[in-house]
């Protein structure tokens, strides 16, 4: 299967805490957030996102609203960390991602579309499959999980109570 971007667990896991440490230290010690938005960058250097970023520009084209980039995808990435979806269990669970998720009232006037990408994961790293434009939607992340993705949601539910 042809991947357009691949990202490891381990590297998310390190990119959210950098960005994490820079939300916290934003008020209160600015070179403290500065030093940990440099490593945040020199963390998304890393990453391989010359497809990525081909396939984003040729889907787009001359889209102005609700466009995506490399880091919107990463940040993607990050929230799906934070929520616990990753791990062995997880292997095999695909999600498409609408960053700009949204409503619009009835009054507006035409048809608004928005950028998704389809990512898989692995047990070892987020894949980047796909990437379109179509009219914009009000769900940020649609999820298609495995049976033991579903059974490790339902016990860690049933854990929290």
């Amino acid at each position: 299967m042809k991947y357009l971007m691949t990202v490891k667990s381990s590297i998310i896991e390190r990119l959210c805490h950098a960005e994490h440490m820079r939300d916290f230290w934003c008020e209160r010690d600015k070179d403290r957030a500065a030093e940990y938005e440099r490593n945040a960058a020199e963390i998304r250097m890393g990453f391989d996102s010359t497809k990525l970023s081909a396939e984003i520009g040729m889907v787009q084209g001359r889209a102005r609203v609700r466009v995506i980039d490399e880091t919107d995808v990463v940040r993607a990435f990050c929230r799906l960390h934070n929520s616990g979806l990753h791990g062995a269990a997880f292997r095999g669970v695909s999600v498409i991602i609408n960053p700009n998720a949204q409503t619009f009232p009835g009054a507006y006037h035409g048809i608004p579309e928005s950028t998704y990408f389809n990512a898989t994961y692995d047990g070892r790293a987020w894949h980047v499959i796909s990437v379109w434009r179509r009219q914009c939607g009000t769900k940020k992340f649609v999820f298609s999980l495995t049976p033991a993705a579903q059974n490790a949601i339902i016990a860690a539910a049933l854990d929290a109570i």
